[in-house]
């Protein structure tokens, strides 16, 4: 009841059906100069929450909690599963360096606002999502979103084609890995940096199943912040897996796909299809702008929204299928010099 710092350390093998509610020892829900923290400290470390004795925080995450902490701290390479329906409210979820695996189920939401879900240093930490599942890192009040001073080793969306992953960020998504290994969503919103990896050697995001689609940027009157994707896409069979631009201005460095083995598609603004966070025909203004460092290969090619605006660097190629536009309003394709090839060939 905040009138005392609390730690509890699990060491593997424990399993906790009932809430965990540690308010930290200070008047507000964060910031003590005692922290109240979790610490695992082995495999097999597994919470299913309750009833929500935590109750409402309301904001962006109106719902009941089953886990209240400032910290939660992998000490090793360790695991914690977050049973379905649990909803986490912490400062930092820290990997701290460990090769540590955090397993989330269906319908989770996690809301951490210190810096987000971090490692320390170094490519370590594994987030498996199994389901639907939300993350926000909106308030972080250092912004280092997901990844942290790190980046973390892998990112892995398995839910089937109903499940979303959502993954807001003010700031950056930083992973080495993302895999798409089934036929689920995930939504990359806001964040200035998206799938952004440090130094020389750039990320890779991969689809293994047609129906996986990852969607990129924010839609509205608030899409104008540029974003930058940083990450080698690829898939493993052809004519597989969707890219698709919400809104905003995204620039793209790393390759997409190869010429024998292209994307499905591609979206330069929102389709209201509804899927994850793409509800653009409820929208009342969308402007989409990306420009590709790198050729481009996709089955089907499509510019959508009020305006949508796709840009392929000096010497870079684009080849597919099709290429369409549903725009409201303007729309372009643009070679920006050089030799360059815009190739669809029905």
């Amino acid at each position: 009841n905040g009138e005392g710092a609390a730690t509890v350390n699990f060491d593997g093998g424990n399993v906790v059906n009932g809430d965990i509610y540690l308010e930290p020892s200070y008047n507000g829900p964060f910031g003590g100069q005692n922290p109240s923290t979790i610490n695992i400290r082995g495999n097999g470390v597994v919470f299913n929450g309750g009833s929500g004795e935590g109750g409402s925080f309301g904001g962006p995450f109106p719902f009941s909690t089953n886990v209240l902490a400032e910290y939660i701290n992998f000490t090793t390479a360790g695991s914690l599963t977050l049973g379905n329906d649990v909803n986490v409210i912490v400062g930092d979820i820290n990997f701290n360096g460990n090769n540590a695996s955090l397993n989330v189920g269906d319908n989770v939401n996690i809301l951490a606002f210190y810096n987000g879900i971090v490692t320390t240093a170094g490519q370590s930490g594994t987030i498996n999502f199994s389901g639907n599942s939300t993350v926000y890192t909106y308030g972080s009040l250092d912004g280092e979103g997901i990844g942290g001073a790190g980046a973390l080793s892998a990112i892995n969306v398995n839910g089937g084609s109903s499940s979303t992953v959502r993954l807001y960020t003010p700031t950056y998504t930083k992973a080495i890995a993302v895999n798409l290994n089934a036929g689920g969503t995930l939504v990359l919103q806001n964040g200035l940096n998206s799938l952004y990896q440090d130094g020389l050697t750039l990320g890779t995001l991969k689809f293994f199943n047609n129906n996986a689609e990852v969607q990129i940027g924010s839609e509205g009157n608030d899409a104008l912040d540029t974003i930058e994707l940083r990450t080698n896409i690829s898939t493993d069979t052809n004519n597989n897996g969707k890219l698709k631009f919400l809104g905003g201005v995204v620039n793209v460095f790393g390759s997409v796909a190869s010429l024998d083995k292209e994307l499905a598609r591609i979206d330069v603004g929102g389709t209201g299809s509804g899927v994850g966070d793409d509800v653009s025909s409820s929208k009342p203004y969308t402007y989409s702008s990306v420009y590709f460092n790198t050729d481009v290969y996709a089955h089907d090619v499509s510019l959508n929204g009020n305006e949508a605006y796709l840009t392929v660097a000096s010497g870079y190629d684009i080849k597919g299928t099709t290429l369409s536009s549903f725009a409201t309003f303007n729309s372009g394709l643009t070679l920006a010099g050089g030799n360059q090839t815009a190739d669809f060939a029905n």
